[in-house]
C-alpha cells in the first residue's frame, strides 16, 4: 500500500487525542490482516471500492464513506483490485461512539457524497498542517479535529462520549516488547505468564484491555505481518520464511495466515508479483530521447 503516516506526539492536555493520521492507497504492498485498536479510527474512503470486514461481516465501502470503529473492534480493510481504494484515516484516544440508544456498538458507516465539501477541506488540512509541522501544528490539528468530528455529528444518528483513555500497565508493556523482539522464536502463554509472575488467566486479560487482542493473537499477528513482507520483497521458500517467523510447521503457517489474510501464502505472493508487474515502466514506454546532433 502506498501510504504516508503521520504520528503526534502525546503531550496535548485535551481530553480527545489524535494520535495519528495516515493516507494510504492501494498498491502491491497492500496488508489485509484483521486488528484492533484500543482507540477510535475514522476512516474516509477519497475513491475506489473496497470491503470493509468487522467483527465476521463483510461491508461494501466506496467514495465518500466515512466510517467510525470503535476501540477494541476487530476490523480490517481490503480493496477491489480493478477499484483501488484510496483513503484518510485517523486513530484519536480520548472518544468512543454509542448508538441512540445508549449501546456501543462496533462501527458506524455514513456517506457524504452530496456533502463531501464540508468535510474534505479539514482533512486535507490536517494533512497539510502534518505535513508542515509549523509552530502550534499539534493544537491547530486538534481544533481542526474538534470542527470535523461536529461536523460528522450532525449527519449522525449516534452519541459522542468521551472515554477515558486505557494505558497499558508495566507487565502488559513489557509482554509487548518481549514478543516484538522474540516472535521468531518459540512462545507460549506459560512462558509469557512466567516471565509477569501472574496467572495466565490474569495476563491474558490484562493484556486484551491494554492492545485489544490477547497476547498469543498479538504475536499470531506479528508473525503474519512479518511473512507478507518476506513473501512480498524475498525469494526464500514458503517452508523457510514459516521457519523464520517462529511457525512449527508450514502446514500451519499456511492455515494461519489464509485465515488471516484470506488467501494462501503463494496466492498472496503471487499476487504481489503481478500487481508489481503492472506498475513496472515497459521498455517501449521510455520517453524518446533526443537524437544527436550531426
Amino acid at each position: 500500500m502506498g501510504s504516508i503516516r503521520y504520528d503526534f506526539p502525546q503531550n496535548t492536555r485535551s481530553s480527545l487525542e489524535l494520535l495519528y493520521l495516515a493516507r494510504s492507497e492501494y498498491d502491491a504492498s497492500w496488508h489485509s490482516i484483521v486488528h484492533t485498536h484500543p482507540h477510535v479510527e475514522l476512516f474516509y474512503c477519497l475513491e475506489g471500492r473496497g470491503i470493509l470486514h468487522v467483527e465476521g461481516q463483510d461491508i461494501p465501502i466506496r467514495q465518500d464513506d466515512l466510517i467510525l470503529i470503535n476501540p477494541f473492534v476487530e476490523h480490517t480493510e481490503r480493496s477491489l483490485p480493478d477499484n483501488g481504494l484510496h483513503y484518510v484515516v485517523l486513530g484519536i484516544r480520548g472518544l468512543e461512539f454509542l448508538s441512540p440508544g445508549g449501546n456501543t456498538i462496533p462501527y458506524h458507516l455514513l456517506n457524504f457524497r452530496e456533502s463531501r465539501g464540508e468535510l474534505l477541506p479539514y482533512l486535507f488540512d490536517l494533512i497539510r498542517e502534518a505535513d508542515a509541522r509549523q509552530a502550534d501544528y499539534i493544537v491547530v490539528c486538534h481544533h481542526i479535529l474538534s470542527i470535523l468530528l461536529s461536523k460528522v455529528y450532525r449527519h449522525s444518528a449516534f452519541d459522542l462520549t468521551c472515554a477515558p483513555a486505557r494505558s497499558p500497565g508495566k507487565n502488559c508493556m513489557d509482554i509487548k516488547r518481549y514478543i516484538d523482539a522474540h516472535f521468531t522464536q518459540p512462545l507460549s502463554l506459560d512462558q509469557l505468564a512466567e516471565r509477569t509472575h501472574i496467572s495466565k488467566y490474569h495476563l491474558v486479560h490484562a493484556f486484551r484491555r491494554a492492545f485489544g487482542v490477547p497476547p498469543m493473537s498479538y504475536l499470531l499477528d506479528k508473525r503474519i505481518r512479518e511473512s507478507c513482507h518476506l513473501l512480498e520483497q524475498t525469494n526464500h521458500r514458503l517452508a523457510d520464511i514459516s521457519n523464520m517467523v517462529g511457525f512449527s510447521s508450514p502446514s500451519y503457517f499456511s492455515q494461519c495466515f489464509r485465515r488471516m489474510v484470506g488467501k494462501s501464502p503463494a496466492d498472496y505472493r503471487r499476487a504481489c508479483r503481478d500487481a508489481q508487474a503492472r506498475s513496472a515502466p515497459q521498455a517501449n514506454d521510455a520517453p524518446l530521447q533526443p537524437e544527436p546532433p550531426a
